[in-house]
């Protein structure tokens, strides 16, 4: 498989994922199981746990909740938002 492929299946992937943030309610995300494979294996929060909750409030317009959750996510969302768009101008 071709790299540019594999780079446009990702933006792909990324960009139905935040779609989905977008569409549900962030407090059914929250009540939801833990997706982190560390929390289920070793019981303890890794670096990103919150995450998910972080950007799914971001992407609804709760900036304190987003911070609340997560302090980077503010970070992250603007860059998912980059890497699912750049493959579209740059040509």
């Amino acid at each position: 498989m071709p790299p540019a492929m594999v780079w446009n299946s990702l933006r792909a992937a990324a960009g139905l994922w935040l779609l989905a943030l977008g569409m549900l309610p962030t407090a059914a995300i929250a009540q939801g199981p833990s997706v982190c494979l560390i929390r289920r294996l070793m019981g303890i929060e890794c670096f990103g746990c919150g995450m998910t909750r972080a950007v799914s409030a971001l992407l609804h317009g709760d900036w304190a909740g987003g911070l609340a959750y997560h302090p980077l996510s503010v970070v992250a969302l603007p860059l998912l938002a980059w890497f699912v768009c750049a493959g579209r101008f740059s040509r």
